[in-house]
């Protein structure tokens, strides 16, 4: 089985930075108004988004609330300051620790984050073509 090759001296991480969330939740919400573009053309498809949209931001919200939950529980309780966290650059430049394996963080960021972009803008693309052939 052929793995990426062991680097040494390098940070590693086993949390995402808070940037990967923040982009992986525009990508959900973008993901969200596509669907409405694509999909909102009666009233009963109207009321089925509605009830994916709830779930999308159920989604995105609870994590949220458990984030903030849990850096509010570390100041207080615990008497520690949540630790600052790396530059975007740094974190991207390390490697990122999985169940399974170390890989580089970057590529980890792209196995997160492309999914939804692929999904996000294949949506776009669908709901503006059909907006321009209802034209």
């Amino acid at each position: 089985m052929m793995g990426h090759p062991l680097r040494h001296n390098r940070h590693v991480e086993s949390d995402l930075h808070p940037a990967i969330y923040k982009t992986a939740a525009g990508l959900i919400l973008w993901f969200g108004f596509a669907a409405w573009l694509l999909f909102a053309s009666s009233d009963y498809q109207k009321f089925d988004l509605v009830m994916v949209s709830f779930v999308m931001l159920a989604a995105v919200a609870i994590p949220s609330i458990v984030l903030v939950t849990r850096r509010h529980f570390l100041r207080t309780h615990m008497h520690e300051k949540a630790p600052a966290p790396h530059s975007l650059h740094a974190w991207l430049s390390g490697d990122f620790q999985t169940w399974q394996a170390r890989i580089p963080a970057g590529e980890a960021a792209v196995q997160i984050l492309l999914p939804l972009a692929a999904v996000s803008i294949g949506i776009t693309v669908l709901g503006i073509v059909k907006i321009i052939d209802l034209a």
